[in-house]
């Protein structure tokens, strides 16, 4: 753990710095409550206050009181490395709301996984009929069920009378939902799969990049090191 004496001083010139690296530290500690309560004894009221130490601190409190939907609301406002910081909670999370999911629904129930997806982060929340098949993996390294819909019936073709008769040639249409979950058709994991871990982690991973380059905001390894994607002429 980066070591925190000296940041409790309310003239650190390097405040907005010391904040930074402090909402790092909570964030890889946000699911060791002792630590976390310890690092907050460090820490000024000043130095507390500041934007990226509440947000790692909501994050915390997120993480500890299961609220998964908060959870991912502060993720998607962290920067990149309070992101890469924040992913190793995302099995825990990930478990414990499919737990809370599966309990709260009932067999009858079905839930759209591109829903699901928007939910567990593993879609941008604005998007529709997409991230399907990684919620539909999520479900299965817990073991709950899945179903897909039928694939929709090819377009039907009518030839035409006359060759200078032209019809548009109609296109298949992409299904909106993959299919749906389907909760209590079985017992669940106690924990998820660590390949499939693995594969969803790096799909978040994606996700991230995807979003800060559509924004303009993707650094290289050199601009992150610096803290700027400006050079200093």
């Amino acid at each position: 753990m980066h070591e925190l004496k000296g940041f409790d001083h309310e003239d650190v010139p390097e405040l907005k710095d010391a904040a930074e690296f402090v909402a790092y530290d909570l964030l890889l500690h946000a699911d060791q409550p002792q630590t976390v309560a310890w690092m907050l004894l460090k820490l000024s009221p000043k130095l507390r206050r500041l934007a990226a130490v509440q947000r790692a601190l909501r994050t915390f409190v997120a993480l500890q009181t299961d609220d998964f939907h908060g959870f991912f609301v502060e993720f998607s406002a962290m920067t990149l490395l309070e992101r890469a910081a924040s992913l190793r909670h995302f099995p825990k999370v990930w478990t414990r709301s499919l737990r809370m999911i599966n309990k709260g629904f009932g067999k009858q129930d079905r839930f759209p996984l591109e829903e699901f997806a928007r939910w567990m982060c593993l879609a941008d929340p604005k998007s529709e009929g997409e991230g399907g098949e990684l919620a539909e993996s999520l479900c299965m390294a817990l073991n709950i069920q899945t179903q897909r819909h039928s694939p929709p019936s090819p377009p039907k073709t009518i030839v035409a009378d006359s060759w200078e008769i032209v019809d548009e040639v109609p296109v298949p249409t992409k299904p909106r939902s993959l299919g749906f979950a389907k909760f209590k058709f079985a017992p669940l994991h106690d924990q998820m799969d660590a390949n499939a871990v693995r594969v969803l982690l790096r799909a978040v991973a994606l996700l991230i990049k995807s979003d800060l380059a559509r924004k303009g905001l993707l650094l290289t390894t050199t601009e992150m090191i610096m803290g700027t994607a400006h050079s200093s002429g």
